[in-house]
């Protein structure tokens, strides 16, 4: 039934009486429900009211309707009132208001009823609901008129007034509506309409829709349900201890003195809007919050949802949010806050209208170009406190008109190993495990799992609540072990110690590399560039030369003649990442998408001081002069730019370097082609994967199969294995055979090594 209160007296019952009161002063017009009248009721007994209806009216006049009412019965006028008691006085004051030659009489006795009322009643003490009602009147800045709107819309939730009368039942006719709270709010209709506008405070603050009806959030908190403070419920200030400034690494090198200079140089009066986008766990909540400690800038964020204490359901529109960001703008001086819009991704896609136009659905308005994106831009251009929005959105699901509002933005690519080190640490500290997990530990956790600080978080959690007290640091490890790993199998996250891990059985000397530098020295000179580029500063170096040293390797050859092992092999030897990029992991099909991919890849690899190798690179480096689409062209000209401008190793490999576009080779400083195992090879390979030793004739027999790669070997091992049993030289030697013949037909393509 709503939130009815019985009292007599209050500031609820006498702003009803209020607007009752305007309704019959200013309403000509009949009104058809004796629902209406029940508020009289409240103020004053029924048979009293009886009473005045009898000394306003003609004693005839009023004898006629009850007789009519009573049968017929003749009546005195004493007895009148003890007839009228057995009757509803809202039937009674209804008969007479709407009757022509009475209605005048009536009116004006109800006008004297309730200013009798108001001026009795005027001195009250406020009570709780005046309090609410005035706080919230007082948070919003609303003007005498959109607060007394806000009420009435309430008084009729709670069924203190009705709205609808003059037959106008069930009609939702915005025009009606207007004239509605015009009579009773004693306003202009243009007054009305001012403030109902969808960009007043009302409708952008979300206190009403376009119905007039109050939201659950502003109910909620006017009934005085829940304790959560009235500004707490649009948006709160962060007090959590945000992580150490150069924890953020490179992004705090490159964007951090910038941003502070921004936001601390801001004209007075001008916004700012700062974007932070890209994958989720990386850490832009943390970022956005030791942005606003290193300034002195206190950090408010906006709620994420609100649960209605009434209904038990969570709210987390679009529409709550953006109301709660325009209220939390309006209370913050600009000159020392800092908002933070977090999981604003719905909110940056662009939206429907706050409210379907007059009469149309939603989609009727999205399509008639009412709101929409238009609300957001809005926003972004007229919001005064600096905003930090928080979103997992590519750049691309965002409005080209909406991505040029942001004054900065940053983009955050997965947590590099060092990242996860600290987090890590920091963790490990929180929940009181440092003692458990040693360095060494963090180093293979931060370096195997990429996964996520919330991840973390979680793990760690659980191995302090499973851990024994006795447990030893290896026993800690284990439990990490067993927990991290489901939770990495939940989220498709594999290891990457063991995709990259250099294969025991794999041997430099034994590949069969074609140019005049042996591998050993382009081992040697790979890790001289890296020694020198550390020394320089590496890819924080900010005096870049004409002639910037690089060091690009091009791997080709056949499938399985060891190119991938290669990689692995630098990358072990050279104690470094490697970041590994599948040519199809890199392809978008989204235009622009592989360029933003690319750009991607080797800023993960800069970060963590990785070598990249992109396998499969000839579908991504195709001649230009063969190409039929200009997007073809321009991912070939972002991987000629990034190529020349990575501080790290790069290393591309293809099966097919006849098909690389010319001006790709000049940019690979070795080009290095591996082809199928010389003799020498094939017994070194053999006796490594086989451990068995081969007599004179075997070896001959072993040399004469042709196109024999490392892949074949590892492929014929590997069959083995699983077929069970023990295998002779002869068996190995008739398997390769197959191998090769397989491979010379053309049946089987091999990928990689």
């Amino acid at each position: 039934m709503g939130y009815i209160k019985e009292e007599k007296t209050g500031f609820l019952l006498r702003k009803a009486v209020e607007f009752a009161r305007n309704t019959i002063q200013n309403y000509d017009k009949n009104i058809s429900d004796d629902d209406f009248f029940d508020i009289f009721k409240r103020i004053k007994n029924e048979s009293e009211l009886a009473a005045d209806v009898q000394s306003c009216l003609p004693a005839e006049t009023a004898e006629q309707y009850l007789r009519r009412q009573n049968s017929g019965e003749k009546i005195s006028a004493t007895h009148f009132a003890e007839l009228a008691e057995n009757m509803d006085v809202s039937d009674i004051l209804e008969h007479f208001y709407n009757k022509g030659a009475t209605k005048e009489a009536v009116k004006k006795m109800l006008i004297n009823v309730a200013d009798a009322f108001l001026e009795k009643s005027s001195g009250e003490t406020a009570n709780p609901e005046q309090e609410r009602f005035e706080a919230l009147a007082k948070l919003l800045r609303l003007s005498p008129l959109e607060a007394d709107a806000v009420m009435l819309a309430s008084l009729f939730s709670w069924g203190f007034l009705e709205k609808n009368f003059d037959g106008y039942r069930r009609v939702k006719e915005f025009n009606i509506f207007i004239e509605r709270f015009a009579v009773m709010l004693n306003a202009r209709p243009g007054d009305i309409r001012d403030i109902m506008a969808e960009d007043g405070k009302l409708r952008r603050y979300r206190c009403l829709d376009v119905e007039f009806d109050v939201s659950d959030n502003i109910t909620d908190y006017l009934e005085g349900i829940g304790k959560t403070p009235l500004a707490s419920r649009f948006y709160t200030v962060c007090d959590v201890e945000p992580l150490p400034w150069p924890y953020f690494g490179a992004l705090a090198e490159k964007h951090g003195a910038i941003l502070k200079d921004m936001l601390a140089s801001r004209v007075p009066g001008q916004g700012m809007h700062i974007l932070l986008y890209g994958h989720p766990g990386t850490g832009k909540s943390s970022f956005a919050v030791a942005l606003a400690k290193e300034l002195g800038f206190t950090c408010n964020k906006i709620v994420q949802n609100v649960k209605s204490e009434k209904t038990e359901k969570n709210d987390s529109s679009k529409d709550l949010r953006f109301a709660a960001l325009q209220i939390c703008a309006e209370q913050l001086d600009p000159k020392d806050n800092l908002i933070i819009i977090d999981e604003a991704d719905d909110m940056l896609r662009g939206r429907k209208s706050l409210f379907p136009l007059f009469g149309g659905s939603n989609d009727e308005a999205e399509d008639a170009g009412a709101g929409d994106k238009g609300m957001l831009n809005t926003m972004l251009d007229t919001i005064k406190t600096p905003c930090v929005w928080i979103s997992n959105n590519a750049a691309r699901d965002l409005d080209a008109s909406t991505r040029r509002r942001f004054d900065y933005s940053v983009c955050f690519e997965k947590l590099t190993a060092g990242q996860r080190r600290q987090i890590w640490q920091n963790a490990a500290g929180r929940f009181d495990l440092a003692d458990k997990l040693t360095a060494a530990h963090i180093e293979r956790f931060a370096r195997r799992y990429e996964v996520s600080a919330g991840g973390i978080s979680i793990v760690l959690k659980n191995v302090k609540n499973l851990l024994a007290n006795d447990a030893t640091p290896e026993d800690a490890a284990a439990l990490v072990e067993r927990l991290i790993q489901p939770h990495c199998e939940l989220l498709d996250v594999k290891p990457q110690d063991d995709r990259l891990a250099v294969a025991g059985d794999y041997a430099l000397e034994g590949v069969n590399w074609k140019g005049e530098i042996p591998l050993p020295r382009i081992v040697d000179a790979a890790r001289r560039f890296m020694s020198e580029a550390s020394k320089a500063g590496g890819a924080s170096c900010s005096t870049p030369r004409m002639d910037a040293p690089r060091m690009n390797l091009l791997l080709s050859g056949p499938p399985g003649t060891g190119k991938t092992e290669f990689v692995k092999h630098l990358g072990g030897v050279l104690e470094t990442k490697v970041v590994l990029k599948m040519g199809s992991d890199l392809l978008d099909m989204y235009v622009g998408g592989t360029e933003q991919k690319i750009r991607r890849a080797f800023a993960q690899a800069e970060a963590e001081n990785a070598i990249l190798f992109m396998d499969e690179i000839d579908g991504m480096l195709q001649s230009r002069e063969r190409a039929q689409r200009s997007w073809e062209v321009t991912q070939v000209n972002e991987l000629l730019f990034q190529m020349e401008n990575f501080k790290g190793v790069f290393i591309g490999a293809t099966n097919f370097a006849d098909h690389l576009d010319p001006a790709v080779l000049r940019r690979f400083t070795f080009k290095i082609k591996l082809d199928y195992l010389d003799d020498a090879g094939k017994v070194l390979f053999f006796e490594r994967m086989f451990g068995a030793t081969l007599t004179d004739a075997e070896k001959l027999r072993l040399t004469r199969i042709p196109d024999l790669a490392p892949g074949d070997f590892r492929t014929v091992r590997q069959g083995f294995y699983y077929l069970g049993g023990a295998a002779t030289n002869h068996d190995y030697l008739d398997a390769l055979a197959r191998e090769s013949d397989a491979k010379r037909q053309g049946n089987t393509l091999k990928i990689g090594f």
